[in-house]
């Protein structure tokens, strides 16, 4: 209850929603809409470490398809 409340209150259901209409494809959008609020520190890192590591890729490997 504590966590719902927690989300809606920081925008994460609104930020869920706008991620959602960004995406291409319907399965993108629904992995989206299943992803759960999370405040575990060590989950938040884990799960940013690829989103980081796919910044660097497109930053600087000009042969990377995208």
């Amino acid at each position: 209850m504590l966590d719902a409340r927690l989300e809606n209150k920081l925008g994460f259901d609104r930020i869920r929603e706008a991620v959602a209409n960004r995406c291409s494809t319907d399965y993108a959008a629904a992995r989206v809409a299943a992803e759960e609020f999370c405040t575990a520190p060590e989950r938040i890192r884990a799960r940013l470490l690829p989103v980081d590591e796919m910044t660097l890729i497109l930053m600087f490997e000009d042969a990377f398809p995208t």
